[in-house]
């Protein structure tokens, strides 16, 4: 493992270095803003399928605000009743449930080792089992059967039958983030173990974490998505719809549910992207104000030493390299700035207190001027759009 320490050292230095050099090759128009990025994004999308975005809007919409009609009176007060009467049939059920749930105990205890045999009073529990079993279906069909006169006095758009099918949505959603945060954790746990001894940064653990809890989280959500969708039919059913408004109900929930997910994990999603977005344009625009590039080489990018100090000795000499290499560079004249020239700094965006601040060209490097700002030694790679010559 030793050995091969300085091996990736190595690689990682040449990434690094490829890195630096790709994003010196960024103009600051090609890093727009990350809300100027997302509005053009968006607008693209919606342009591309107009037909899914209305429909995404149309859900959203139903999930936030709509509540569900209304019933009469005389509606309302029939499903009270009935849903009271229906107490009877609910409470069959549960003495079903419990004596399946008792019964199949004193079945597993009947059974052999391991569960590979069973004897004489083994069947005759077994017998007993499915007995109940059956029980237990009847009283389910009786309860459902008795709740179903009651709501299809209120209908599937009531109040009644939306609030039950979010409490169907939540519930599932509820399952799966507790899915994908059990499995985060044991990502994080099987991860960390698993970098003891290795030459990794924490931003790279950093990194793959995220990866690993966004893919949890999506597996998660998208199981509890297929749920609701499975289950909701029968919320749907037990309203005694025609079915023509069954469909239409199903369709207008299930596009419902499928907008909120999309939506929560498209923020899950834009939060990672935006955060990394806006890591590499703020890299790219140190890089293009003369930040970093080949002021950051060698001992000065490191903790522990003057940067400034060392970026400007760096900078000097690349002025006084740049004067004798570039004295009768042809760019000169067509663009009307001369080694000597007075200028003011104007438009960085990303380093807006050297705006409005005097300085001297010292020289030329490709398309940047090398500018000395006055009252100091500091020397800033600027394209000529940041420079005014028209200087008092």
């Amino acid at each position: 493992m030793h050995r091969r320490r300085p091996a990736q050292n190595e690689a990682a230095a040449r990434a690094a270095g490829q890195l630096t050099e790709h994003l010196s090759k960024l103009k600051p128009e090609d890093l727009p803003p990350v809300h100027v990025v997302a509005y053009k994004g968006a607008t693209k999308f919606v342009k591309a399928y107009p037909v899914t975005s209305v429909l995404y809007i149309l859900g959203l919409g139903l999930m936030c605000f709509a509540s569900g009609l209304m019933p009469s009176e005389e509606a309302a007060d029939e499903y009270s009743r009935l849903l009271q009467e229906a107490d009877y049939e609910t409470s069959i059920l549960e003495t079903a449930e419990l004596k399946v749930a008792k019964q199949n105990g004193r079945y597993q205890n009947t059974r052999g080792f391991m569960g590979f045999s069973c004897d004489t009073a083994c069947n005759r529990e077994y017998q007993t089992l499915q007995r109940y079993q059956q029980e237990h279906k009847e009283a389910k069909a009786a309860q459902f059967k008795a709740l179903s006169q009651a709501k299809g006095k209120v209908g599937v758009f009531s109040m009644f039958a939306v609030q039950e099918a979010r409490d169907l949505f939540w519930g599932s959603m509820g399952q799966g983030k507790a899915f994908a945060k059990r499995a985060s954790m044991w990502d994080l746990l099987f991860m960390g173990l698993g970098s003891i001894g290795r030459d990794e940064g924490m931003v790279a653990f950093a990194f793959r974490l995220a990866l690993n809890v966004l893919m949890n989280f999506t597996m998660g959500l998208i199981g509890a998505t297929v749920a609701f969708i499975w289950f909701l039919w029968d919320v749907i059913r037990a309203y005694q719809p025609d079915p023509v408004t069954a469909v239409l109900a199903f369709s207008l929930f299930t596009i419902a549910a499928i907008s909120m997910v999309a939506t929560y994990l498209m923020t899950l999603y834009g939060a990672v992207g935006a955060s990394a977005y806006m890591i590499v344009r703020q890299c790219a625009l140190s890089i293009d104000n003369g930040q970093g590039g080949a002021e950051r080489r060698g001992p000065a990018g490191h903790i522990g030493h003057d940067e400034d100090e060392s970026s400007q000795e760096q900078a000097g000499d690349a002025a006084g390299n740049s004067d004798s290499a570039r004295e009768e560079h042809a760019s000169w004249a067509a663009s009307g700035l001369r080694r000597g020239q007075r200028v003011r700094v104007r438009g960085l965006a990303s380093r807006p207190e050297f705006n409005g601040t005097l300085g001297l060209i010292r020289g030329q490097e490709e398309d940047r001027w090398l500018v000395q700002l006055d009252g100091g030694d500091k020397v800033l790679k600027l394209k000529e759009a940041n420079l005014d010559a028209h200087v008092d």
